[in-house]
């Protein structure tokens, strides 16, 4: 195939050229959709079935806008797939769901995680598979542009690293390492509980002065 073409394709020869694994595939993909929409068949072939990296030449030629459905259909691997321009662009467009955060997260990125977030926040879902999946750098990026609400914290106590947990408190305003002590003596007599005022001189002192709320 040329490097352009104007020359509009039936859906099978579009799911041909999406099967394709000439050495010039996904060129040829790239440059075919710079010139024409895919057939709803065909794209919806290539996000069902067709190979990564041929998803990934479709996400970051075709621009998402509102009018193109494949974008909101298969959020979770636009999110996967996308380039850095590409979910920049993505964001001022689409409302992006709790699965599609959890693949922004997998990615490890700090740099569109920390954009996202901080134009955006997390949902309840996604901030639990950050504080249980995600890296420190990640919850690092989390926690210099949102606070943890008061009904997600007893969570992150429980299921963040000790680490993680450790920085957040020793991060935290007067008022907010109330709450965290308040959140931490209702584990009292708990493994975790012990684990977390071990690693933490200060926060042992805390827990030790602050009596647990019935």
């Amino acid at each position: 195939m040329s490097k352009t073409t104007n020359l509009k394709l039936r859906a099978s020869k579009e799911i041909e050229l999406i099967k394709s694994f000439a050495e010039t595939a996904e060129k040829d993909l790239k440059n075919y959709v710079k010139e024409q929409r895919l057939t709803r068949k065909a794209i919806t072939y290539l996000f069902e079935e067709g190979r990564p990296e041929m998803i990934q030449v479709y996400v970051n030629t075709v621009f998402p806008d509102f009018c193109k459905f494949e974008f909101k259909k298969y959020q979770t691997k636009v999110m996967k797939y996308a380039d850095r321009k590409t979910l920049a662009t993505y964001y001022m467009y689409h409302e992006v769901s709790a699965n599609g955060e959890i693949e922004l997260i997998k990615r490890g990125e700090v740099k569109p995680f920390a954009y996202y977030i901080a134009n955006h926040g997390l949902t309840a879902k996604a901030f639990k598979f950050l504080v249980k999946e995600g890296s420190s750098e990640l919850l690092e990026a989390y926690l210099a542009n949102n606070n943890i609400a008061q009904k997600a914290l007893l969570f992150f106590i429980q299921h963040g690293s000790v680490s993680d947990v450790v920085m957040y408190f020793m991060g935290s305003s007067s008022d907010e390492k109330d709450l965290f002590i308040e959140k931490l003596n209702q584990l009292k007599n708990t493994t975790r509980y012990q684990e977390i005022c071990e690693a933490n001189e200060i926060i042992g002192m805390h827990a030790m002065y602050m009596p647990p709320v019935s």
